[in-house]
């Protein structure tokens, strides 16, 4: 390893933002004094725009010109650039009018008040043990899948764990996907587990035209504290897809526990009035973060109208990341969103673990590319780890659903960018209007991938008709396939 003080000013740059997906304010410093009088240097310029912390007093400071070092790191182009993005960052009434336009488009009052904390990849699972192993009142669960392996082993013998130490234990699983792995479902309710199939309310929810998945990942504990996010309960989301979950604590949790009892009561049953008459005593203010739970139903559109409102309304960058970019309308928001001068940046997978979504998303990412949007691609699977697996595309793919807003404003929870999931599947996400939380996301998510993952090459330039007509037929048929 080549040692830091024997870097390049450009190369120093980029190793401390491949290094914590940022540029500190006393990295900014230690460029500065590489300059030696020279101009600035426009990658370097270019790599502090981007990653420089707008959140650190001391890039706050170079940034409004409070003290030296605008002038020597970044070019006359790259200046007001920062000074946007720091000026964003740290304006509150500008992040209050942005939580208001949200607000207004979905028709959901943000609580205030709120903890919120993003875990990426490996971290997550970690993070749900501990929920469950500490829970000691209730536990409630809504989540896609339940799967017959490693990690649905684990959590079932947790949960069976708890309710041999007193807690109540509500889990719900999608009708369909429920089928697929009875063995953890079964054991559970043998030992005493309150174990349903998702229904939509109807008698055979699987064949039912007007049914809807619950395609939410959601964990509920002693009334006092959330988890939302991408992951289903299985070995591939714990060990090997690029994914997210999101803790809160605060007000935000009764809101959770609202959306629960609904799907959980239309499919059967009891209320959980237990867990929700905790959560006046054991869900106080605890932070600073402004939350709104956010969902999707046949009937509630939630998610998909505070998109739309965030991305409406951006001034300097959006970052979005989904595994399945299928959806019209938000496809055509980011376009509107490239083409007025914000800087938009999406993350996908090379390939999807859906094959025929493949060519749809291929599709997609030419039109966005045409737009002016930049697509990559996150792709660090060491080689050797390829060569083990069957399926690439299947063991390790991004797999994350998380959107951010000039560095103020992030969506994060169980919604793809397809039709289903904002049209008409049971999603959760939470919007939260919070620098910090963006800060986070962005540091600990878009600015590796944006700095590690390849520039996505889009389709071939030219296709067959017989492709070119399925692709069309895929993409006006898209709110049927199931994601």
């Amino acid at each position: 390893m080549v040692p830091l003080v024997r870097l390049s000013q450009r190369a120093l740059a980029g190793a401390y933002v491949q290094n914590d997906g940022q540029l500190s304010g006393a990295e900014l410093r230690t460029l500065a004094t590489r300059q030696a009088g020279r101009p600035a240097d426009a990658a370097v310029s270019a790599l502090i725009s981007e990653f420089a912390n707008p959140l650190d007093q001391q890039v706050v400071a170079i940034a409004t010109g409070r003290v030296p070092g605008a002038s020597v790191l970044l070019t006359t182009a790259d200046r007001p650039l920062l000074a946007r993005r720091v000026t964003l960052a740290n304006d509150t009434q500008y992040h209050q009018r942005f939580d208001a336009t949200v607000a207004k488009a979905t028709g959901v009052t943000s609580t205030t008040g709120n903890q919120v904390a993003v875990h990426v990849d490996r971290e997550a699972f970690p993070q749900l043990h501990r929920m469950i192993q500490t829970a000691k009142k209730t536990i409630d669960m809504d989540f896609y899948m339940f799967e017959t392996n490693e990690t649905g082993a684990t959590v079932s013998k947790e949960l069976i764990d708890a309710v041999k130490r007193g807690v109540r234990v509500n889990v719900m699983v999608d009708a369909l996907m429920a089928k697929t792995s009875p063995k953890p479902l079964a054991e559970m309710r043998a030992a005493g587990i309150n174990v349903i199939s998702f229904t939509n309310g109807f008698k055979n929810p699987v064949l039912h035209p007007s049914a809807s998945a619950t395609h939410r990942k959601l964990l509920l504990v002693d009334g006092k504290e959330g988890m939302v996010g991408g992951m289903n309960i299985g070995q591939s989301y714990e060990k090997y897809w690029h994914d997210s979950m999101t803790t809160v604590q605060g007000p935000a949790v009764k809101d959770l526990y609202t959306a629960f009892a609904r799907n959980w009561t239309m499919s059967g049953g009891k209320a959980p009035t237990d867990a929700t008459a905790l959560i006046p005593t054991h869900a106080p203010v605890i932070g600073h973060d402004t939350v709104a739970v956010h969902l999707t139903t046949p009937e509630d559109h939630e998610i998909a109208r505070g998109f739309k409102a965030a991305i409406d309304q951006a001034q300097d960058h959006v970052y979005m990341s989904s595994p399945y970019f299928i959806d019209q309308p938000i496809v055509d928001t980011l376009k509107a969103a490239a083409r007025r001068g914000v800087k938009v940046v999406v993350v996908v997978p090379m390939k999807t673990d859906i094959f025929i979504v493949n060519w749809i998303n291929s599709a997609r990412i030419n039109e966005m590319k045409g737009a002016g949007i930049t697509v990559r691609t996150f792709d660090t699977t060491p080689k050797s780890d390829r060569d083990k697996e069957q399926g690439f595309s299947h063991a390790y793919f991004a797999h994350a659903k998380m959107l951010t807003v000039d560095g103020v404003w992030s969506g994060v929870g169980s919604a793809n960018a397809s039709a289903r999931s904002q049209w008409h599947n049971q999603e959760v996400n939470l919007g939260v209007t919070s620098p910090t939380f963006a800060q986070d996301i962005e540091q600990g998510f878009f600015h590796k991938d944006i700095v590690s993952g390849r520039v996505h090459p889009g389709a071939v330039a030219k296709v067959g008709i017989g492709q070119s007509l399925m692709q069309s037929f895929l993409i006006h048929h898209s709110q049927r396939l199931p994601m």
